[in-house]
């Protein structure tokens, strides 16, 4: 009797110490007949539209094999319990002989039912009916249904508010925001952080198609394009995750800024192997991290990471005749949210390899970590999982590679000269790079700004800022993670940035500086600590909690209330050319400004 073993999927999960030198994937199933290159006839249905797929199966042995039936199902994979919703029969028999290949077509298999619930994603199984009587199924691709309301690719939305261009972020997360702030910087806008959830507290999740990352490169170039013309020179792109003092690189360098991944949700791993599949197949070499987010609930959350300079990029740099390119992000040495495992596959794939998916456990895989992960997604504790190992942080490290591949390409394939901005060692070099921008940028635009040129200081937490705002009124922000102890944030205050005024303005009096506490967490604990540090309590500031525009509920959010300014008192028009008048920073100055700092490296590639 013959065997057919595909590429099946064996699971088991267990929970291992720390392993100091990462391994490869090892294969644990043996292939005779492959499927792949699954492709539905559109990423994305609505009801009552059909569904068409095709795949190819491949021989890779030396014996011919028969199939006697393929079999289609359709799975509920946004359900914990998975529920077929189709399954039909292709009646398709055939004999792949010994080394080769045939493309299959399933046209019209399954048609979208009115009442599924929108997003829901759509899994395509394989059943092969050999002649000995064996059935096995191999995991397919996916497709998701949508409505007009469904969020598949990130939207920056634009409001006029009296003149004055207000720029809405809807999705993703710090490298998403990082596109709003850039153009917010460039056009002379203002931005909030992004929109919530329709259920009010959370943001609005990205729903991915297989398609997710070209759509979200896609989706940036066109961004940037409509705000600044399809080839306006561009001096700086600003390439890397999305660390908090990047919004106020982009400001003080006047530069764009393309992510190098893009934030999904998911409720399965399948998915998130779909979506590199697609895209690695595509020409676009990548690999994810797919973990949670205590701030999104229901489903998983996952970054798709680039590997190497896409074209999409390549041709925006050429056409905008970029000089300048900076590859920056937390190094990739750095322990930050670091703790993960490898989703074992059929493929081997090195460490960081195209297609490799990693599961990210954000608190060192306790309990806690593991009921978030599981309530989220779905097939969480049917991987097979390789052993924990502390990878490059998930949402603000750039990997060596990362930064080889594209500056490799950078230099063969543009006329941009690219530079390595980085921390080798401690995050939190990269959170006071802002204040440092900010100081050098006022200093250097002295002639164009009105004195005095300090006049207050910003405690921003994480993803709230207004760079280019805070540059014209003489603010310098203080950028900090919200759940850091307020101690050590105060400390960083009175340390680190009175210590940068001091060298630069020193006759500004730090405690009769104003301080606007942009926080929603321990207000109440900075505020104290502010006072006992001598700064008087009329000088303190609070804002909104909510980094949101919604003038409905009040104008008293950081944004809402510098809009209010920009309007009633600097006048749209004025900040415009105000902001455009500034002189930006050179790589020349900002290498003089990482020389005053510790922690941070700018190389030439």
């Amino acid at each position: 009797m013959k065997k057919y073993i595909l590429l099946i999927t064996i699971f088991a999960f267990t929970l291992s110490g720390c392993k100091d030198e990462p391994t490869a994937d090892t294969p644990f199933s043996t292939t005779m007949i492959e499927a792949s290159h699954f492709r539905t006839d559109r990423n994305e249905y609505r009801p009552g539209e059909t569904v068409s797929c095709s795949f190819m199966l491949s021989n890779n042995t030396t014996l011919s094999s028969t199939i006697r039936n393929l079999i289609i199902k359709v799975i509920d994979l946004s359900k914990p319990e998975t529920p077929v919703l189709s399954q039909t029969s292709l009646n398709r028999s055939l004999i792949l002989e010994g080394n080769s290949s045939e493309t299959i077509e399933a046209n019209a298999f399954f048609t979208i039912p009115s009442e599924i619930t929108e997003g829901t994603s759509c899994g395509i199984t394989l059943s092969c009916l050999f002649d000995d009587g064996m059935q096995v199924s191999i995991n397919g691709s996916y497709f998701r249904v949508v409505d007009d309301h469904t969020l598949t690719v990130y939207k920056i939305n634009k409001e006029n508010y009296q003149g004055l261009n207000i720029l809405k972020l809807m999705g993703g997360m710090s490298a998403e925001l990082g596109v709003e702030k850039a153009l917010s910087n460039l056009t002379g806008g203002v931005s909030h952080s992004w929109y919530n959830h329709t259920n009010g507290s959370t943001p609005e999740p990205v729903l991915m198609t297989p398609d997710f990352l070209q759509r979200s490169l896609k989706k940036t170039v066109d961004l940037y394009n409509e705000a600044l013309g399809n080839n306006t020179p561009v001096e700086t792109v600003i390439i890397g995750t999305g660390v908090p003092a990047l919004n106020y690189l982009t400001n003080a360098m006047k530069a764009v800024y393309l992510p190098i991944h893009f934030l999904g949700a998911a409720n399965t791993a399948r998915e998130v192997q779909s979506v590199l599949n697609y895209a690695n197949e595509n020409g676009h070499p990548c690999y994810a991290t797919l973990g949670y987010d205590g701030s999104i609930p229901d489903v998983g959350v996952a970054w798709v990471k680039l590997l190497d300079l896409p074209e999409e990029y390549k041709q925006f740099i050429n056409d905008h005749q970029v000089r300048n390119v900076i590859l920056f992000g937390v190094g990739e040495k750095v322990i930050g949210e670091s703790y993960a495992r490898k989703v074992l596959t059929e493929d081997r794939t090195a460490e960081y390899g195209a297609n490799s998916l990693y599961l990210q456990y954000t608190q060192y895989g306790s309990a806690d970590d593991i009921s978030s992960l599981s309530s989220r997604i779905y097939d969480f504790t049917s991987l097979n999982l390789d052993e924990n190992r502390l990878i490059a942080d998930w949402e603000s490290g750039i990997l060596d590679t990362q930064i080889e591949n594209f500056a490799q390409a950078l230099k063969t394939e543009t006329s941009a000269q690219p530079y390595r901005l980085t921390c080798p060692s401690d995050m939190m070099a990269l959170y006071d790079l802002g204040s440092y921008l900010s100081i050098h940028y006022i200093k250097k635009n002295e002639s164009a700004l009105s004195s005095p040129y300090i006049n207050g200081v910003c405690y921003n937490e994480y993803l709230v800022c207004l760079p280019a705002y805070e540059t014209i009124k003489g603010f310098i922000p203080l950028l900090y993670w919200q759940f850091t102890e307020p101690s050590n944030t105060n400390g960083r205050a009175t340390g680190m940035l009175k210590t940068e005024l001091a060298r630069h303005y020193p006759n500004t009096v730090f405690s009769q500086l104003q301080f606007f506490l942009n926080s929603g967490y321990n207000k109440e604990n900075f505020r104290n600590g502010l006072i006992n540090y001598g700064i008087p309590s009329t000088n303190i500031l609070e804002r909104g909690e909510q980094q949101i525009w919604y003038p409905a509920d009040g104008m008293e959010s950081p944004c809402e209330m510098a809009a209010l300014d920009i309007v009633n008192h600097i006048g749209v028009e004025s900040y415009k050319q105000m902001l455009q008048s500034l002189t930006p920073l050179s790589i020349s100055d900002l290498s003089s400004l990482i020389h005053e700092m510790n922690g941070v490296e700018l190389v030439s590639q």
